[in-house]
């Protein structure tokens, strides 16, 4: 986990890489290191078992681009914030929690406040440690998704969720297209 944070905080610090590039080395590092098939199917919850391989497929292709869609942009405002690795605790099933503090400083004092606290819930897969869900100050991404999501799978089923995912990642490809011009 400090190794992942170590080169997430190299590609973010580097002045002399472009916003796109830092953009899309963030994006390769996070594919690397994030589970987004165990988080999507955490997600959609229940509904899960009901898709078919290729609904799975396809969602976890949506869902990715989507968060990444969300939280890449985010990178360029990244100001100089030290981000501390803790200690990691074992949980029930066999997965661990890592949390991570994010402070900054303050004013002119220059004294250190915290901006985030962020627990990254970690799996042991045949690639290493990879991490199946991030809460933000306690506040699960997945869970947070899922109450999003489950609503609209209910009411209208997976392929609406799926298409509707596809034309919000179609506009922000749009918005970063417009933005390069």
């Amino acid at each position: 986990m400090q190794q992942t944070v170590t080169d997430l905080l190299a590609i973010l610090g580097d002045q002399a890489l472009p916003k796109n590039q830092k953009q899309d080395r963030v994006s390769t590092l996070t594919r690397q290191h994030l589970d987004f098939q165990t988080l999507g199917r955490m997600t959609l919850g229940g509904s899960w078992r009901d898709l078919t391989e290729p609904q799975r497929n396809e969602f976890i292709k949506q869902f990715t681009d989507h968060l990444l869609g969300i939280y890449l942009p985010l990178v360029t405002e990244y100001a100089g914030q030290q981000v501390s690795v803790g200690d990691d605790h074992a949980e029930s099933n066999g997965d661990h929690t890592a949390v991570t503090t994010v402070t900054d400083h303050k004013g002119s004092g220059g004294s250190l406040r915290q901006v985030a606290s962020i627990a990254c819930r970690l799996r042991r897969s045949n690639a290493g440690w990879k991490v199946i869900d991030l809460s933000v100050e306690g506040i699960s991404v997945a869970v947070v998704f899922r109450a999003q999501f489950q609503p609209v799978v209910l009411s209208s089923g997976i392929d609406v969720l799926i298409e509707r995912l596809r034309q919000k990642n179609a506009q922000v490809g749009r918005e970063e297209a417009r933005d390069k011009e």
